[in-house]
């Protein structure tokens, strides 16, 4: 018994993934990923480029959609699985527009509330059965929280990851601006002195006499 409760808390901790990749324009990034029966798969989702992804899941035969969603910033949705099947995970940008990839963030875990019994329905020694009791709601609560800190942290993540995306574009823009106004302000001061000297006579001795 204690070795079905320590190989819940470690399969708990085993089923959380994350991958961060770039969508090309008019183009999708699909994959396939095994779910087990009784599981929620909770799906994260984040852009951290300018503009709008649109996320969809698809059930093994790939003849329904399971989950669909257009976000242009993050959104977190769980689905139930029925049955152990590979299924469909797609990020779409063919509605973006010509030369807007988008970088995006995308988090999901698997948990299970059923694949395990209470001790306390094993018939075993009864002093035994109630201290393997607390032990496995003392793991559930940990479970609990381990999930919830988890989430918490892909948050956190998903922000600073955005915010940092977001800070590299504007030193983008910031330097691409800054080297435009520079060529601008040489253009414009070349002609300024182009105009001036057009002025005066390029012979002023000539135009004395």
């Amino acid at each position: 018994m204690l070795v079905r409760i320590l190989f819940l808390f470690q399969t708990t901790l085993a089923l959380n993934y994350q991958l961060t990749t770039v969508v090309e324009t008019k183009s999708k990034f699909c994959f396939f990923e095994t779910f087990e029966n009784g599981t929620t798969v909770t799906f994260q989702v984040q852009v951290l480029s300018r503009g709008e992804i649109n996320f969809f899941v698809y059930n093994p035969e790939q003849t329904k959609i399971m989950l669909m969603l257009s976000t242009k910033k993050r959104f977190i949705e769980s689905i139930q699985v029925v049955r152990k099947a590979d299924y469909m995970v797609c990020l779409d940008n063919s509605g973006g527009l010509i030369g807007s990839d988008k970088k995006v963030l995308l988090q999901y875990s698997a948990t299970s509330e059923t694949d395990y019994e209470d001790p306390q329905t094993v018939d075993t020694d009864h002093e035994f059965s109630e201290t393997v009791s607390v032990i496995y709601q003392a793991i559930q609560k940990i479970r609990r929280n381990v999930l919830r800190s988890r989430q918490a942290q892909g948050m956190t993540k998903s922000s600073e990851n955005r915010d940092n995306e977001l800070l590299l574009n504007n030193n983008s823009l910031v330097t691409n601006v800054s080297i435009t106004a520079v060529i601008v302000s040489l253009i414009w001061g070349y002609a300024q002195v182009a105009v001036i000297k057009s002025m005066f006579p390029k012979n002023p001795r000539k135009t004395m006499i």
